[in-house]
């Protein structure tokens, strides 16, 4: 009867926060906002994992937390690739 389990918030809250992140990061100067909502992304993907191993009986949503978890480790990296490419282009002018 794992369906009728309700889903932990955290997992959802990573997911949301993921879809965010990912495509915000290619935007210029929305991309500074991935530095700070993709790591409480991740803290929440992390966080909702272990809930979920530790109370299996009691709720769901670890594929939606690991989900979430690496959307926003996506959307950090992607955002840290950009920054650092353009502070190398600056500095070269």
């Amino acid at each position: 009867m794992k369906s009728n389990l309700p889903t932990n918030g955290m997992a959802i809250s990573s997911v949301v926060l993921g879809a965010i992140a990912l495509p915000t990061a290619i935007f210029p100067f929305l991309n500074f906002l991935v530095l700070v909502i993709g790591p409480l992304g991740m803290f929440f993907g992390w966080r909702a994992i272990k809930q979920v191993k530790q109370h299996p009986e009691e709720m769901k949503g670890s594929g939606l937390a690991l989900t979430g978890l690496l959307l926003n480790v996506a959307g950090t990296a992607l955002t840290l690739m950009i920054l650092i490419f353009l502070a190398m282009f600056i500095q070269k002018q």
